[in-house]
């Protein structure tokens, strides 16, 4: 008889264990599932506004559309004309995006930066709001006065290669 209740209580204090476990393991689960769902938007969206800055850049870069005689102004005003398309609505989790862009007659530079609401982010002692950022640079080029530029080269450095192989020759012939 003894034996009888000692086994009911052992079975009581089994079904009391799961739920203490249950209660005190599933919150803290749930807990670090959420917190790496804002980690990966994160990092997501550093990586697309470091993707998308340089894509801007590298616009511009090309003299908007391929017109050289366009002035700085110009190319940044066409910019940031592309950049509401470019950024888009692809980033998650954000209150707000802001871009900046720097242009003079060599170099463009597109900066941007948001801000990332994490909301599990108190209870581990962090910040509550995440900010990240991209810049993107790209020097300005006019393909047209590039390939110009070398073609004017490959004919100096042609010429430059006759006028060596006539000297060779005579060289020679004077020899001999």
């Amino acid at each position: 008889m003894f034996k009888k209740g000692f086994k009911k209580k052992k079975i009581r204090n089994v079904k009391g264990y799961f739920t203490v476990e249950a209660s005190l393991v599933m919150p803290l689960v749930i807990f670090l599932i959420g917190f790496i769902f804002y980690l990966t938007f994160y990092l997501y969206n550093r990586c697309v506004i470091a993707q998308d800055t340089y894509a801007l850049a590298f616009r511009g870069s090309l003299c908007s559309n391929f017109c050289c005689e366009k002035s700085p102004e110009e190319v940044r005003q066409f910019i940031i004309g592309k950049s509401a398309g470019q950024f888009g609505k692809k980033y998650m989790g954000i209150a707000a995006l802001e871009s900046s862009v720097k242009v003079d007659k060599r170099k463009i530079s597109v900066e941007a930066s948001g801000t990332l609401a994490a909301a599990f982010a108190r209870q581990l002692g962090l910040e509550n709001k995440w900010n990240f950022g991209g810049n993107g640079q790209a020097e300005r080029i006019c393909p047209t006065g590039c390939i110009r530029k070398v073609r004017l080269l490959k004919k100096g450095m042609d010429s430059l290669e006759g006028r060596a192989n006539n000297m060779k020759i005579s060289g020679i012939e004077a020899i001999y």
